[in-house]
């Protein structure tokens, strides 16, 4: 994973955060070389990787670590609770960047709460129970995607199906917080918050046809790792369900395995999605659209510091 610091008008701080995960499973950790002689054997393995680092310079020494995996049993007590939602309840592993968005999510459901508690002078650990199935639904969905990933990278085919769920997810769960959005700042109602229903969690989850979708899926890429599927059959079925999904247009392509490059925003795609929302998109689906036309060609705010 690399994350540069310098990736916004402005910015001045031109070092980069670099971290490199294994499956120890098939590659042990080595107690014979240096993290630095670790790193550089394994840029000397994929020289596509090697030229974007062969002019770099460490500003600190390298870390090599053992397992990452950590988990709290409990996240929420009397008078404490857990903010961060990437490692303060558990770490699993870096893909997908799931850190920074869990702990906002569970800023948010505890702020409220903690504010009634407050004018309540009741701080019981039952009151913060929502913030712990918080912790839990993110952490339980990013152990399940990120083991899917690593059972995905086996094969091409497989990985390009994988990741259509973890993409119409993404997009299912922005759209819902897009329009969550919209509608509070019209009304000022706490009840339309996402903390005044089921967690949101790593993906859209409480949507009953995308959350079977997921567990289907995940179930499939189980078999794979425990060998009793082949991954190129996984693929064809993992693509089929994301094909066949009646929340998802077609116009987006997800469901085409030869479709390597998807841009949502093009001009025909945005004209065959706006037809699909207006004919035969889901109920749920097309309330949830409900101002994507205003968003269109608005103008971005503009970043400030």
């Amino acid at each position: 994973m690399v994350i540069p610091f310098d990736n916004r008008p402005g910015s001045t701080n031109k070092a980069v955060s670099v971290g490199l995960s294994f499956d120890i499973r098939k590659f042990p950790k080595p107690t014979d070389i240096s993290p630095d002689e670790e790193w550089r054997r394994f840029l000397t393995r994929f020289p596509s990787i090697y030229e974007q680092f062969k002019d770099a310079k460490p500003v600190r020494d390298w870390i090599s670590s053992d397992r990452l995996q950590i988990s709290l049993k409990q996240t929420v007590g009397d008078r404490w609770a857990i903010m961060a939602g990437g490692t303060g309840s558990g770490f699993l592993d870096a893909i997908f960047s799931r850190g920074l968005a869990t702990s906002m999510e569970v800023t948010n459901a505890l702020a409220a709460r903690l504010l009634k508690a407050l004018k309540d002078d009741d701080f019981t650990a039952e009151r913060f129970e929502y913030v712990a199935r918080v912790h839990e639904i993110n952490r339980t969905n990013n152990d399940r995607t990120a083991s899917a990933s690593y059972t995905a990278w086996r094969d091409f085919d497989l990985w390009n199906a994988w990741f259509r769920v973890w993409a119409l997810g993404v997009g299912l769960g922005d759209l819902k917080l897009a329009s969550t959005y919209r509608r509070y700042k019209k009304t000022h109602d706490d009840s339309i918050l996402p903390d005044a229903e089921e967690p949101l969690g790593l993906f859209y989850s409480q949507h009953k046809g995308f959350g079977e979708l997921y567990n289907a899926a995940v179930a499939k890429m189980d078999e794979v790792e425990a060998g009793t599927t082949d991954p190129k059959e996984a693929s064809r079925y993992i693509f089929n369900l994301v094909r066949n999904a009646k929340f998802n247009s077609a116009a987006n392509h997800l469901g085409d395995p030869e479709r390597h490059f998807i841009n949502a925003g093009a001009p025909w795609t945005t004209v065959r999605t706006l037809a699909w929302l207006a004919t035969s998109a889901p109920p749920e689906i097309r309330t949830l659209s409900m101002g994507l036309l205003g968003d269109m060609g608005r103008k971005p705010h503009p970043a400030h510091g």
